[in-house]
């Protein structure tokens, strides 16, 4: 029988900075698996063009996110196969962060790494607040700029949550082998930003930028749930 017992990799973000440069030698690299971070989205970096979203013309200059940790449970299929008496279906690879990600422009590289060959069933992933005091996006967790209807705006958010992702078939594993797998964290913003009505947005405090966040200086706290409850329903994983 086995013993059931809880067996977690940590690896922080450090780590894998130095297990980076560790698998670089003059036989090549060993990693096989690169987590990326991609956005789907259709506007314009421009404010001299704008999308009409939901009766408001919208332009985006900026899409930040932070993550505190990624964590990878192993498939079922890994403990039919392994002899190790002390791996149970609770086992996973944790990645520690923080992973602070530029998702406007292209595709991100959150981190390449070399993992025991297996399957993993999903990712896991934790939106939390950003620590790093010099950063812009200090004491945030998503930031998003921009323009509607010509006016600036920004919405932020703080919040902390781990959310499940995986393919649009959910039967389709992670599959680490001794070649490079690529995997991006794909988020919808054109599929979030078109569920909320952001005509709806109103510069309260009449600064000049209209503020969508938790703290609701401009009065629209309503919209910045909204905006962070679509940020978590529209990611999901892309196989490259």
């Amino acid at each position: 029988m086995k013993t059931l017992q809880r067996t977690v990799l940590l690896l922080s973000a450090t780590s894998l900075m130095l297990l980076g440069a560790s698998c670089t030698s003059d036989e090549g690299t060993s990693e096989n698996l690169r987590i990326k971070a991609s956005s789907t989205n259709t506007f314009s970096q421009s404010k001299t063009a704008a999308r009409t979203v939901n009766n408001a013309e919208v332009t985006i200059s900026e899409f930040k996110l932070n993550i505190s940790e990624i964590e990878l449970e192993f498939d079922d299929s890994y403990y039919e196969t392994t002899n190790d008496n002390f791996i149970d279906s609770d086992d996973e690879i944790e990645l520690r962060g923080p992973f602070e990600l530029d998702l406007l422009t292209g595709t991100t590289n959150i981190t390449s790494l070399e993992l025991p060959k297996a399957s993993y069933e999903e990712i896991e992933f934790e939106f939390d607040k950003n620590t790093d005091a010099s950063s812009d996006m200090f004491n945030k967790t998503v930031v998003i700029k921009g323009t509607i209807n010509a006016i600036p705006f920004i919405f932020w958010h703080d919040f902390e949550e781990e959310i499940e992702v995986d393919f649009e078939n959910a039967v389709t594993d992670i599959v680490v082998s001794e070649s490079l797998t690529d995997v991006t964290i794909n988020f919808d913003l054109n599929a979030m930003l078109s569920q909320v009505d952001l005509s709806l947005a109103i510069d309260g405090n009449e600064d000049g930028t209209i503020e969508i966040s938790p703290e609701d200086l401009d009065g629209n706290k309503d919209l910045a749930d909204q905006l962070k409850e679509k940020l978590k329903a529209v990611a999901e994983l892309l196989d490259d």
